[in-house]
């Protein structure tokens, strides 16, 4: 977004950034505490980009955020409390969050889950909140997943019910869904009919029911988030003129266009249309200040196109540039070594 000639405002999932600069020199710093430096010659192609860091090395943030970081639970401690003339349904059910995602002692997803049975069956007005929590929980457990597709589906039924609730209307705001759309992008909305319509689509795509996914998305208000879901989508029902007419005049600014792009270059590449994929995959590469998770996504899906092309040599050469960054990366290691087999 620009603020002012020279000045943007940048968005991504992981980070808010402020970039500075003319034509051949920008200064960018973002959140994360990344600062990058590029300087080059308009319409050349040619430019040095250098990144500095204000919060230390990676594998120092790496090594501080192992030691303390847990798995993330489907929901934060709402802000909102009851009032003071608030019914007793409710002040059980906030009790119930304060314990259950108390950052210090997280519940299981099990206990979670046969709580929220627990307080429907007291309270039948708080069925759906309570299902709704459930049925996050149930799709991160390999033993409730199913349960936790039945629910999705029941909540999707009912979803203006749900979100006409006063206690989701008040309590849902602060409650954040953890759904990845792809990888390496996930959906930033808190638990609304956004969130879970993606939620509900994930489900659909799952079990192989992916026209219905794609008709879920498309009833949600339009966003890059939901483009991107789509365009996934498209791919697997192998509708590419939809993925190339929606990805068409996209400039690579965020994690989220980037992606837009790499899915441009993936059907470009299942289409045969090889050369095309490569430099869609080039323009994103190229944008250093994306995600380290899209950038490495770029150069995996440029490695299968070389691969494609029977250039084994340059696609291994981009799956060993994800290793130089870290290096800590089995699954790019096993693609190495299925590249060197072909």
């Amino acid at each position: 977004m620009q603020l002012i000639p020279g000045v943007r405002l940048n968005f991504s999932k992981s980070a808010l950034g402020l970039s500075v600069g003319v034509p051949g020199a920008r200064v960018s710093v973002n959140t994360k505490g990344q600062v990058y430096s590029s300087v080059g010659l308009p319409g050349t192609g040619l430019y040095s980009v250098e990144q500095t860091s204000l919060r230390g090395t990676k594998s120092q943030r790496r090594n501080k955020q192992a030691q303390t970081a847990e798995v993330a639970s489907a929901a934060q401690t709402p802000a909102p409390t009851p009032g003071l003339i608030a019914t007793k349904r409710e002040r059980a059910f906030h009790k119930f969050l304060l314990a259950a995602f108390d950052e210090e002692n997280k519940w299981p997803d099990k206990k979670v889950i046969r709580q929220t049975q627990l307080l429907a069956r007291e309270f039948p007005l708080l069925e759906l909140p309570c299902l709704a929590i459930a049925a996050i929980h149930a799709m991160r457990n390999d033993e409730s997943v199913t349960d936790g597709e039945l629910w999705m589906t029941q909540l999707w039924e009912k979803r203006k019910e749900l979100f006409e609730n006063y206690i989701a209307d008040k309590y849902f705001s602060r409650m954040y869904p953890q759904v990845q759309l792809t990888r390496g992008i996930s959906s930033p909305y808190p638990f609304n009919l956004t969130a879970l319509g993606l939620l509900y689509s994930e489900v659909l795509q799952g079990t192989g029911k992916v026209k219905e996914a794609k008709e879920v998305v498309k009833s949600l208000t339009p966003t890059p988030f939901t483009a991107i879901s789509l365009a996934e989508l498209n791919i697997d029902l192998k509708l590419y003129d939809e993925v190339i007419s929606a990805t068409e005049d996209i400039e690579v600014e965020s994690d989220t266009s980037g992606m837009l792009q790499i899915f441009r270059g993936i059907t470009f590449t299942l289409q045969g249309f090889h050369d095309a994929a490569v430099e869609v995959f080039k323009t994103v590469i190229a944008k250093r200040s994306l995600s380290e998770e899209v950038l490495n996504r770029a150069l995996v899906e440029r490695a299968k196109c070389y691969q494609a092309m029977g250039k084994k040599a340059m696609a291994i050469k981009d799956l060993e540039k994800i290793l130089a960054r870290e290096g800590d990366y089995p699954e790019i290691k096993e693609l190495i070594s299925e590249v060197g087999k072909t």
